[in-house]
């Protein structure tokens, strides 16, 4: 007696396989910063925040307050506080983001920085002429970033 094994079973159909892509590339927009330029604008403008922070260490350790700090006994509201940190870290996120005509924002940035170091001149100098320094840095890195701003033909 022969007894016949019946065929093995067809093999499973494999489930649909995906291949990887890489993520579509920045499609660049008239307007933007090409991508080193890009880079320069944040990294640049996160410096400018650290210089706040140093700026602010230095002034409680040193106990010469500034105008938007006051002295360490009677602190302004924390929100003056943070007063000079706002345009420079908005700018840096802009940065990150790919907003469009970051370097003129970044000029209009660096003169209200100005502004906060002219408020310093009357009461200590030495912290007004870094800010105010800072911020003239600033704006020369955002005048420099105006080189790689995109035209209508480099998209």
């Amino acid at each position: 007696m022969a007894s016949t094994i019946p065929p093995p079973p067809p093999p499973p159909t494999a489930p649909e396989t995906r291949v990887w892509t890489a993520p579509p590339e920045h499609v660049h927009r008239a307007g933007e910063l090409s991508d080193g330029w890009n880079v320069v604008f944040w990294l640049a403008w996160t410096c400018v925040a650290a210089s706040f922070i140093a700026v602010w260490v230095s002034s409680r350790t040193t106990g010469l307050s500034t105008w938007w700090l006051g002295p360490e006994a009677s602190p302004r509201p924390v929100l003056l506080n943070l007063l000079p940190f706002v345009i420079p870290i908005g700018l840096a996120i802009a940065g990150l983001t790919r907003r469009r005509w970051l370097p003129w924002f970044g000029m209009a940035g660096a003169v209200l920085l100005a502004l906060i170091g002219v408020g310093d001149i009357d009461r200590v100098k030495g912290y007004a002429f870094i800010e105010i320094g800072v911020a003239g840095g600033a704006f020369l890195v955002s005048a420099a970033c105006l080189a790689g701003l995109l035209r209508a033909g480099d998209e």
